[in-house]
């Protein structure tokens, strides 16, 4: 939770990338009405890489997971890393939610 925010405890970011975005239109645009019907969910695309998910388990506790795999199938090692950090947490949750909005407020790179 990032501070002077009040977490909402069914809140969900999600950042996908812009290549997601354009290859899967269909999806991406079936998702976000979807996701979009809940207040507390903000959905946004970023020219982004990065695999990270957060968890905010409460004012001072997160856990964050930081991969390389890509969300197909694939033959090849990846790795995960699991840590219980709330710094870590707001440092990926503020770059995440900057993104998000960037992409809400038509100033994302495209």
């Amino acid at each position: 939770m990032l501070e002077g925010r009040k977490a909402d405890p069914l809140a969900l970011t999600l950042l996908v990338s812009v290549f997601h975005r354009e290859h899967n239109k269909e999806l991406h645009e079936w998702a976000v009405s979807e996701l979009t019907q809940y207040p507390a969910v903000k959905v946004g695309a970023a020219r982004s890489h990065c695999k990270v998910t957060l968890f905010d388990l409460g004012e001072a506790d997160a856990v964050v997971f930081e991969g390389s795999a890509n969300a197909r199938s694939n033959k090849n090692r990846e790795q995960l890393a699991v840590i219980r950090d709330r710094p870590l947490h707001d440092f990926h949750a503020a770059w995440i939610d900057d993104l998000v909005k960037a992409d809400t407020d038509g100033k994302e790179e495209r």
